[in-house]
């Protein structure tokens, strides 16, 4: 296993050779930055076609994480996802199915790792 660590928006090429000193085919690494996660989640809410009110209250938390992490503000940024993770855990089983719920949650808890939260 090998761990790569880059900055967000990074991007590269690591061949397995370089890894392994094989001749395995190289593999293209790509790290979204926070706000290109937080977009990509925003997608995945509203892809879930929730009840309205439901799928608003959670835009209206990633949108406003988005736009801290877009000005710096990392600590709003921060508290934004929480927000979002305490809600999509606290509707797993009742407007959110668990599943999807965990899966929101985790998303929002790797972006505040990525943070730095």
């Amino acid at each position: 296993m090998v761990l790569i660590t880059a900055g967000a928006g990074a991007s590269g090429t690591l061949a397995s050779a370089e890894l392994y000193g094989t001749s395995a085919p190289s593999r293209s690494v790509t790290v979204l930055s926070p706000q290109a996660q937080i977009s990509n989640l925003e997608t995945s809410v509203t892809n879930l076609a929730l009840p309205k009110g439901r799928t608003t209250s959670l835009l209206t938390k990633l949108d406003r994480a988005l736009a801290a992490a877009s000005a710096g503000d990392v600590a709003t940024a921060c508290a934004s996802l929480q927000d979002f993770s305490n809600e999509t855990q606290a509707q797993a089983g009742k407007k959110i199915a668990i599943a999807d719920a965990n899966t929101l949650s985790a998303a929002a808890q790797r972006i505040r790792a990525a943070l730095g939260c």
